[in-house]
């Protein structure tokens, strides 16, 4: 989960600073939960 939750990082962070961060920050979100979830 370690390696999902670092991908969707690197994604968050590489598109977020183009401006469109909020619906990244969201997806992110969505995906840490269900990491932690799942863990």
């Amino acid at each position: 989960m370690a390696l999902v939750m670092g991908a969707a990082f690197a994604v968050w962070s590489l598109l977020g600073r183009r401006g469109s961060g909020t619906v990244f920050r969201c997806a992110y979100a969505s995906v840490a939960a269900w990491s932690v979830r799942a863990a």
